[in-house]
């Protein structure tokens, strides 16, 4: 369960990284809740993110 936690942490972080995108403040804050425990993953390995940087 862990491993594929990472993986899905990994193809986000890449995915990520290679977006380009203009969205406004408020419908950012409307769809994060949707992508909440994934940034937290990601933000809380900081380890794991800086390997992939």
């Amino acid at each position: 369960l862990r491993e594929q936690a990472n993986e899905q942490i990994e193809k986000f972080y890449e995915i990520f990284k290679d977006m380009s995108f203009e969205i406004s403040f408020t419908d950012a804050l409307i769809v994060m809740p949707k992508f909440a425990s994934t940034l937290k993953a990601l933000i809380g390995n900081k380890e794991k993110l800086s390997e992939m940087d």
